[in-house]
């Protein structure tokens, strides 16, 4: 009779986590959660350019094209873009300064 290896692998781990003492089933269970208890890794972050001379519009649409230019994510006012002229001149300006880098 032929034993299938997978159902095996499985019986033998189980065996083999209760044989463990306590101690080490605390620590190998200490060691999964601290793996999955990282942050994930953070966007870069705008670059440091000195928007102080310009309408709050504009630094805006800057920072939220920066912040579409190094992700996924499209943060794009999407009402604003087409109404504020400052705003869309702001994102299109930091999605390119962004992208470059």
């Amino acid at each position: 009779m032929r034993l299938d290896c997978k159902f095996y692998h499985q019986q033998s781990v189980a065996k083999r986590w209760v044989e463990l003492p306590a101690m080490k089933k605390s620590y190998a269970l200490l060691l999964l959660l601290a793996a999955c208890a990282q942050e994930p890794p953070k966007p870069s972050q705008t670059p440091n350019v000195n928007l102080s001379g310009f309408p709050k519009s504009f630094q805006d649409g800057y920072r939220d094209g920066c912040t579409s230019a190094q992700s996924l994510l499209n943060k794009k006012d999407q009402a604003r873009y087409k109404s504020d002229a400052e705003y869309m001149t702001g994102w299109q300006d930091g999605y390119s300064v962004c992208k470059n880098k």
